[in-house]
């Protein structure tokens, strides 16, 4: 129980630290539109939440926890790919 409670702790502390990171260099990124940006992070946000609880739901009804665990694999594929473009662009 110990063990689950540090890995939630861990996973929190890690999400919440990504997302301001994310919106710190966003902002950092633009000469102007900054909320224009955070409004459309915010609603990208809320919106890959929904697919990902969504999908893991009907990937768990169709395949049990191996089908979640295949489409939270596939559904990585986004930011890293999106990360190797940034990346590659700079």
């Amino acid at each position: 129980m110990v063990a689950i409670i540090i890995g939630l702790l861990g996973v929190c502390a890690g999400f919440f630290t990504v997302h301001s990171v994310a919106v710190g260099l966003l902002n950092r990124k633009l000469a102007g539109g900054h909320g224009k940006a955070n409004a459309l992070y915010s609603l990208l946000y809320y919106a890959g939440g929904w697919i990902g609880i969504t999908g893991a739901g009907f990937a768990f009804q169709i395949a049990g926890w191996g089908g979640v665990i295949a489409f939270v694999l596939c559904f990585l594929v986004v930011p890293l790919y999106t990360g190797y473009v940034e990346k590659k662009s700079d």
